[in-house]
């Protein structure tokens, strides 16, 4: 399911679905109910969250999970060079996320579509599920009140479209367990893109669940506060801002002198096979042809 706007143009790229590989639900997510007062994450999650078709999903620390968008291209049709889909994460205060992609089609005719896959790494979680008190759950049900907050953002234009398509996904919780060994992901480090697009958080820094913020004397306005502010940046990033995005998303290019990889050896190797039986055809031919001279002249006698 998918929520949000969905700005349809003559020309240019328009975004027509965006899907999640994630199994985890709030309800698979079991809590101490002695300290948060049920014994299910799905119960201290605001109604919000389910409204309008929404359905919540949960992911652990350093899970992976992968994400399609599926894009339609208007007129004229755009070749993959000139067509710019990006996957926006949610602000810090909802997790630290790694996104790449992973499969980008060489163009679209118009009326045309086509998939483009992200891998989704969760690098910190923001909610303890193995120190979560009855405030710490109150912190959450305010936050969960805004679910965009959760969400991703999927964007896709060309350059210069007049309305840049835009779609945000279901919501998704990141969880640590008890059983999380922190020392696995805390030598990961902060994305860049987070500190240039100015969404740094300093109220729920990297590997800070709301737990350890609270119990570092962190208030909850502070956090609701700076999420608030940072998702209106997301949501207004520039067209640059959003290519820069994407180039830090993508697979690097091979540099000039880097090793070919096996695919292009093996690639080579092919091309020079079928050169060299085509230039055998055309030498059979040639000797067989009426009036030619077969290799080494003719026989005197």
């Amino acid at each position: 399911m998918v929520t949000g706007t969905d700005r349809s143009a003559v020309s240019g790229l328009v975004i027509r679905g965006v899907g999640m590989s994630i199994a985890g639900t709030p309800e698979d997510i079991r809590i101490d109910p002695g300290s948060a007062g049920s014994n299910r994450l799905s119960a201290l999650l605001h109604e919000e969250m389910r409204r309008e078709g929404r359905r919540p999903r949960v992911v652990r620390e350093s899970e992976m999970f992968e994400v399609s968008v599926t894009v339609e291209a208007g007129n004229p049709g755009y070749t993959g060079e000139e067509m710019y889909v990006v996957l926006v994460p949610p602000p810090m205060q909802a997790g630290v996320y790694r996104v790449l992609l992973k499969k980008i089609p060489d163009g679209l005719a118009p009326g045309e579509r086509a998939v483009w896959l992200f891998d989704v790494t969760c690098l910190s979680a923001t909610v303890d599920t193995a120190n979560l008190t009855g405030e710490d759950a109150a912190w959450l049900a305010n936050l969960t009140e805004n679910p965009d907050l959760y969400a991703f953002g999927a964007v896709a234009f060309v350059r210069d479209q007049q309305n840049i398509s835009s779609v945000r996904s279901d919501p998704v919780i990141s969880v640590r367990s008890s059983t999380d060994a922190p020392g696995s992901v805390s030598g990961r480090t902060l994305p860049e893109w987070y500190r240039s697009l100015q969404v740094e958080s300093s109220t729920l820094p990297m590997h800070t669940t709301l737990h350890g913020a609270r119990e570092a004397g962190t208030a909850p306005d502070e956090i609701a506060g700076e999420a608030g502010l940072h998702l209106e940046r997301i949501r207004h990033i520039g067209e640059e801002d959003l290519i820069a995005l994407h180039a830090a998303q993508s697979p690097p290019s091979p540099e000039p002198g880097d090793a070919p990889s096996a695919a292009g050896l093996l690639a080579a190797a092919l091309q020079n096979v079928f050169a060299a039986i085509r230039e055998f055809l055309q030498a059979l031919i040639i000797s067989h042809a009426p009036g030619s001279t077969p290799a080494g002249g003719r026989n005197s006698r």
